[in-house]
């Protein structure tokens, strides 16, 4: 096999990262017959795991919690990030007759 090459199998999968187990609360809360958890997920060439933040399209954010697969369905357990200010707003206006010079650039 050509190292240049890919196993499409190996790249069409999804596979857990970190710690699995088997939820039996969770799969009788969404009514499934089985549930795991896992710390996160490979999936495609990305991985998504615990801690790590996401910008969505819509202008919004999510903090990745963990994943889960609920039956035959993946999916990432995320906490939705609330926006306090838009900080394009509420930075202040540089000002332009200022310039910003550095501590080496100002001799003692």
């Amino acid at each position: 096999m050509d190292a240049k090459m890919t196993d499409p199998v190996a790249t069409l999968t999804t596979e857990f990262v970190g710690n699995i187990q088997e939820s039996n609360v969770l799969a009788k809360k969404t009514g499934c017959v089985s549930a795991v958890v896992a710390q996160g997920l490979h999936y495609l060439p990305v991985q998504h795991s615990k801690g790590q933040f996401k910008i969505l399209p819509n202008n919004t954010a999510v903090e990745v919690m963990g994943a889960c697969k609920l039956d035959n369905d993946h999916f990432l357990l995320c906490h939705e990030l609330t926006k306090e200010r838009d900080l394009r707003a509420a930075a202040p206006a540089a000002d332009p007759g200022r310039t910003e010079r550095s501590p080496e650039a100002n001799p003692a």
